[in-house]
Formats: C-alpha cells, structure tokens, sequence
C-alpha cells in the first residue's frame, strides 16, 4: 500500500520589512574627573561598614560566615559557632555540636546587638527566648 503524500502547507506571506530605526542619541562622554564628581553627588552618603578579619588566605578561598550580631561577612576561623541546646545558647569551639549553628563575633558588643535584634531564635529557627547567660560568661573572660 502507497503513502499517499503529505499536504504541502501553504506559505505565509512574509511581513512587510520594518522600516529602520533612528539612531539613538548617546549621552555625551564627560571626563573622568566630571563624571566622578557627577557620581559622588548621586551616591547616598553611606559610613562604610566596618570589616573584621582576613577574606583571604594565602591568595586561596576561605569560607565565609555572616556574624548574626553585627551581620558582618568574615572568615570562619575568626568567628565563634553558637548552637541551642535545650533553649540554651552554648559556644561550639570545634564546630562539631549537632543541631543548627549560627556565628558571632567573641566580643560582647556582637552579642547585645544580636540580643537586641532578637537574632538568635530567627538564626536556630527556633520560637521563644532562648538563655545566654553560659556564653555572656564565656565573651566576658579574656
């Protein structure tokens, strides 16, 4: 038995060409010292925030954390790993402590922002107030 063949579909008409567009005017090119002052004038007038710690080392990627007191991005190493343990805020010096963790700087400032932020039951996910009386004492010890 024969195929029969295929209906041949009928061609569209090709739309009409677009008609070409005008050039766009481009802004004027200023001089570096112009747009700079142009720049710091439309910039928010912003404190820098402040930086702790090393982002690198040895030219090699390190790992980041975030300090939930001050929200500043620092190397791991110079943080200090905090875990909730039964309701209560517990230092973990080796990172090994089961459970959620999140970071803080070892200064008691980190610690009263982050109190005052309420950021320590948002950073374990946890509801309810939560105890740091063991890790005020341990950021008051030298």
């Amino acid at each position: 038995m024969r195929r029969r063949p295929r209906p041949r579909l009928r061609k569209r008409p090709r739309a009409a060409v677009r008609p070409t567009r005008r050039a766009i005017p481009r802004p004027k090119l200023r001089s570096p010292a112009k747009q700079d002052q142009l720049h710091q004038e439309t910039m928010r007038q912003v404190p820098p925030t402040p930086r702790r710690g090393r982002l690198m080392s040895r030219g090699r990627a390190v790992p980041l954390r975030t300090c939930v007191g001050c929200r500043v991005c620092t190397v791991k190493s110079d943080l200090l790993r905090l875990v909730a343990v039964e309701g209560v805020i517990v230092p973990d010096h080796h990172g090994r402590l089961p459970g959620r963790g999140a970071h803080l700087h070892p200064d008691p400032a980190c610690l009263e922002l982050a109190e005052r932020r309420r950021a320590f039951p948002r950073a374990f996910r946890l509801s309810g107030s939560l105890d740091a009386s063991m890790l005020r004492e341990r950021l008051a010890r030298p």
